[in-house]
């Protein structure tokens, strides 16, 4: 059984020590085969640096590492290359000035390991000198390769107006590689945004973004298909664990262990048709033997959720919603939207890609169990001013109390943690109290179909796991609206509605057999002062009855 590679992004290292290594060469054989300059944007820790690691070695001429792999079978070119390879990751993020300063020191330490003199004062002036004179040393045209070339900018999200000069910074140095590029036999660039920034006056603008490219949807990241043949006996050994442990039937197999596996870890698209895992979670699955969040608890989302605050719909992403190439490959810094944010990180990706007047256009989905609870938990948390650990352990609570029908101590507990909200920055917006209500219930484990947060009551179908079924309504009613009394009517006349409103396939789904009155709602009506004083569970009303059991999906 070969060793596992996590966390190891040296394709020579890999090879060396005979770990296991999904065979991506056939991209790099496509790549060399459809141009010479490319960029590729993918979430962090799903492949790149090892992609380019991969190129490297074969540029550099070390063929022994590619036996067995299909670039090692191919005919294609054997000629030797110099490789001059930027790592971004490896500056700083103080300020342009400072990233200027770091990158002028980074390519003058190239330029001493490869024994060549360099002159000037920009980066960008360095970078030409540094690329002509490796090239003139060598006789050949030079090969270069940029890992993270957003990372600076990213790094620097929590001053937004800092990242935006810093990626400015970086497309003018990157701009100023354009001349160079008849002189260069191959040029990638990798990194998880292709900020807008960078991309203008021609920065990024020469490379062929082939981010979203169906020819190259597969390039990082596992099929099914790889990750089952690939790693066949460290799953037989998980499945045999699970087992062992009851956490599996005895009747279940690999067909149904992968489907586990896709559901924590799978779901990942960048054509909108082609499926991929996220390797780094599952190789630390394999690693762990148990299912667990791996990937998204480890990313910096101080950016993000400031973004979330002002655009809720993101948390609950609108199918009917179509976005474009241009509106998906690049994110700008001057106007960016919780959406686009969260899909280059990796919290969101696409999903039924469509031919609209000839263009193709894709809707949003959060693609896996793992980016769902990691970032409902850490949002949770964030709003409360608690620690991750304790929004889950409120979920866990919360689900348990769903689960035994107990809807005064549901409510007890919804309005505690409501009551520890440190800010609600729309606290005159019902769609914000929406939004929490609906982030408590998915990350205790309920799944929806409706509406979504920002937009109306959340109404429509949720289950839980198992087979428990209720329909869902969260109505908001400010504290002033009316006197008590009132207040519990309008609550059973929002009861009966939404009763009333309930469609066929809500019928069918979750009251079939056992009769109309077993349908159930949950309805909160709260206002602002609600959220005050921990004296929520007095003022607000929340009708709950026994979850019915609905019919498998």
């Amino acid at each position: 059984m070969s060793a596992l590679s996590l966390n190891i992004q040296s394709f020579r290292e890999i090879r060396e020590e005979g770990r296991h290594y999904v065979d991506k060469t056939e991209y790099i054989h496509r790549l060399l085969a459809d141009g010479r300059s490319f960029f590729l944007a993918r979430p962090a820790r799903f492949g790149k640096t090892l992609l380019l690691s991969a190129i490297e070695e074969f540029f550099t001429g070390n063929r022994a590492w590619f036996g067995g792999l299909y670039l090692g079978e191919s005919d294609r070119e054997r000629k030797k290359h110099p490789v001059v390879y930027l790592d971004m990751a490896l500056l700083g993020a103080e300020s342009p000035a400072s990233v200027k300063d770091e990158l002028c020191f980074l390519l003058r330490k190239i330029a001493l390991r490869e024994g060549v003199a360099i002159q000037g004062g920009s980066p960008a002036t360095l970078a030409r000198f540094l690329l002509e004179a490796v090239g003139i040393k060598y006789r050949q045209k030079v090969v270069l390769l940029i890992d993270n070339c957003d990372f600076p900018a990213t790094a620097a999200l929590g001053d937004p107006e800092k990242a935006r000069l810093i990626a400015r910074a970086l497309g003018d140095f990157y701009g100023g590689l354009r001349s160079l590029h008849p002189r260069l036999r191959f040029v990638m660039a990798t990194g998880t945004f292709k900020y807008e920034e960078m991309a203008q006056n021609s920065g990024l603008s020469f490379l062929r973004d082939i981010s979203l490219s169906p020819r190259y949807a597969g390039i990082c990241g596992f099929t099914a298909q790889e990750a089952a043949t690939g790693y066949a006996g460290r799953l037989a050994s998980a499945l045999d664990a699970f087992r062992a442990e009851g956490a599996f039937p005895g009747e279940y197999g690999l067909e149904e262990l992968l489907a586990e596996v896709a559901r924590w870890y799978g779901g990942y698209s960048f054509d909108g048709e082609l499926q991929l895992i996220n390797p780094h979670s599952f190789l630390s699955f394999l690693e762990n033997g148990a299912f667990g969040r791996h990937w998204p608890s480890r990313l910096d989302l101080g950016y993000a959720f400031r973004l979330l605050r002002e655009d809720l719909g993101a948390l609950r992403p609108n199918p009917e919603l179509l976005y474009g190439k241009d509106e998906l490959e690049t994110v700008s810094l001057s106007a960016t939207w919780a959406s686009s944010f969260l899909r280059g990180l990796g919290f969101l990706t696409l999903q039924n890609r469509v031919l609209s007047e000839g263009a193709r256009e894709s809707a949003l989905a959060f693609p896996n169990h793992e980016t769902v609870s990691g970032l409902y938990g850490a949002f949770l948390a964030h709003l409360a001013g608690r620690a991750p650990v304790e929004a889950r352990a409120f979920a866990r609570s919360f689900r348990r109390e769903a689960e035994k029908g107990d809807g005064a101590e549901l409510a007890r507990l919804f309005s505690a943690f409501l009551a520890k909200l440190k800010e609600a920055p729309h606290q005159e917006s019902p769609a914000f109290y929406r939004a929490v209500f609906g982030l408590a219930l998915s990350l205790s484990g309920f799944r929806f179909k409706g509406a979504s947060f920002g937009e109306g009551p959340v109404e429509g179908i949720l289950k839980i796991e198992g087979g428990l079924g209720a329909v869902v309504k969260c109505q908001y009613l400010p504290k002033d609206a009316a006197g008590e009394g009132e207040r519990k009517r309008l609550l059973a006349e929002e009861l009966r509605a939404a009763l009333e409103k309930a469609s066929p396939e809500d019928e069918s789904a979750l009251s079939k057999g056992t009769g109309r009155e077993y349908k159930e709602i949950f309805l909160l009506a709260t206002g602002r002062a609600d959220f005050l004083g921990g004296a929520v569970s007095q003022r607000s009303g929340l009708i709950f009855r026994p979850l019915a059991k609905a019919p498998e999906e």
